[in-house]
């Protein structure tokens, strides 16, 4: 049937989907090969979880583990590092996430789900209804009587952001062309403190033990020149907040010149190759959390404790993940995108 159909697959209302089994099929191929590689590692302490809060890129490096305690290269001569534990990067999905939607007044699927993944799915699940107005939580709906799911991002927990990179193929540009900023710069400067102060609040609503930000990806050849720009003020704000951590190792995608992707790095001409998590993101992010001293001997409770609590007068749970309309992101761009 697909094959005698008149339209291409890519212009149907299931191309986000059929893009997702592609991606997450080479992803499993390419995972299946590096553990065989890999093999097994021996028995060690529970490993920490960091969950990667974030639209499709935050599957490439979903469920990465590194092994802290192995055996250092003598040729190095640095001692072995033991009594630490690992680390394992768990998911958390939000399709077609941008820093737009966090906005306040937005009220469209993507930014709905995202508060439904950290726990926040309506209002009154806020510490305070003023919170719950900054965030620009959904509203308690008592006719909605559907249990809150224990599958969210747990309060305490180590996060690390990946999103954003839809903002700089589908929304600035836009933006820009229907003269709603003065240019890319303004357009870029504006969205990106969106995110930055959604995620503040978030942070500190939450109580996050650590939150990081991953750079933008510059995977596509037309957006690169915007990533790059956006990567820069995102930093800047990051880099001035006392909430967020910036995870710098941008330029160790690109090519030495910086023009392009190192191809290294190409998985499906979207997202990145999961080789990339040993490469840069764990020798990043991994000082990162022994300066902090979430690597020290001991047990990530932080999941028990938040299912607890989670579980305790939430009969009247869940929000909903459907918009009413795609028209409110119409002024920046499509509404939803892998």
């Amino acid at each position: 049937a697909r094959r005698a159909a008149k339209t291409p697959l890519h212009e149907t209302t299931v191309r986000n989907e059929h893009a997702y089994y592609c991606c997450v099929a080479q992803l499993l191929c390419v995972d299946a090969a590096g553990a065989a590689r890999r093999g097994v590692p021996p028995a060690m302490k529970p490993p920490l979880t960091v969950y990667a809060i974030g639209d499709s890129h935050a599957l490439s490096p979903a469920w990465k583990k590194t092994f802290c305690d192995d055996e250092e290269d003598d040729a190095r001569s640095r001692p072995k590092r033991t009594g630490r534990r690992g680390v394992v990067v768990r998911p958390a999905l939000v399709t077609g996430l941008k820093h737009w939607h966090l906005r306040p007044a937005s009220d469209f699927y993507p930014k709905r789900q995202f508060y439904n993944v950290v726990g926040l799915a309506r209002a009154g699940l806020a510490s305070s209804p003023r919170v719950a107005a900054e965030l620009g939580l959904a509203p308690d709906d008592d006719d909605d009587d559907s249990p809150l799911s224990a599958d969210v991002v747990p309060r305490g927990a180590v996060v690390v952001f990946i999103l954003g990179e839809i903002d700089t193929r589908e929304g600035i540009l836009v933006a820009v062309e229907k003269l709603r900023y003065a240019d890319v710069d303004a357009g870029i400067r504006a969205t990106a403190a969106l995110f930055v102060r959604a995620a503040e609040r978030l942070v500190a609503e939450r109580a996050y033990r650590a939150a990081y930000v991953h750079p933008i990806a510059p995977v596509l050849n037309e957006t690169r020149g915007v990533v790059k720009k956006y990567n820069a003020a995102l930093r800047a704000l990051v880099d001035a907040s006392a909430a967020l951590t910036w995870l710098d190792f941008f330029d160790g995608l690109l090519t030495r010149d910086g023009a392009t992707l190192d191809p290294r790095y190409e998985l499906d001409g979207t997202h990145l190759h999961p080789r990339y998590v040993d490469d840069l993101l764990f020798p990043t992010l991994v000082p990162h959390l022994e300066a902090a001293g979430l690597l020290s001997d001991g047990d990530d409770l932080s999941g028990i404790v938040e299912t607890l609590s989670s579980l305790e007068g939430t009969a009247g749970g869940g929000a909903s993940a459907t918009s009413t309309s795609a028209e409110e992101d119409s002024s920046l761009g499509t509404s939803a995108s892998v």
